[in-house]
């Protein structure tokens, strides 16, 4: 099971640069999304483009036969995945494989500068501080930047959600919630 899951991940991943990819490149998709043998045709200069297509008729065996690759596949296509990584981050995005991180897919000036401090925390193994910066990350995504207290009670308020409910969503409720953590 544990090769099977294996070859899905990867191809998944490789769809997903794919996609990134055309997306970069302005392309839009035939119907409402982007279909894999779509992507392999439109996207030209593709590194590792006839592995890439094998990998992908492995999944297609995989998830429609049931079939089972070998520890030697899933190792083989592994290799040519990370090739293709790193070919399609230098190449085509002009960044290096080994130093992507995280934080620069994230489009939130904010939010991507205090995700990059969690990574260097993590990079230095200051592991509490990085599950600190971490919190202060999640806190600034759910309350300022997206406000998902106050879009909650908004929807509630229109389903006839009670008082309780009404109460634990309030925009003060997190804030008590902080300061109870804090005195423990």
């Amino acid at each position: 099971m544990s090769r099977m899951l294996a070859i899905h991940h990867i191809d998944n991943a490789v769809e997903i640069v794919l996609k990134c990819i055309a997306t970069k490149r302005g392309f839009k998709p035939r119907k409402a999304y982007f279909f894999f043998e779509e992507l392999l045709e439109k996207i030209e200069g593709l590194p590792l483009k006839e592995q890439i297509r094998g990998l992908h008729e492995i999944r297609n065996i995989v998830q429609h036969q049931g079939d089972i690759p070998s520890m030697e596949s899933v190792i083989k296509y592994k290799g040519y995945v990370e090739d293709f990584f790193k070919k399609a981050c230098g190449e085509i995005f002009d960044v290096s494989y080994e130093k992507l991180y995280l934080s620069e897919l994230i489009e939130n000036e904010k939010l991507r500068e205090r995700v990059s401090k969690t990574e260097a925390a993590f990079e230095k193994g200051e592991y509490k501080r990085c599950i600190e910066l971490c919190d202060d990350v999640l806190m600034l995504a759910t309350f300022e930047e997206a406000d998902i207290f106050g879009s909650a009670g908004m929807l509630t308020g229109y389903w006839g959600a009670s008082e309780e409910l009404k109460r634990v969503i309030s925009k003060d409720y997190p804030v008590t919630l902080t300061i109870l953590s804090n005195m423990f």
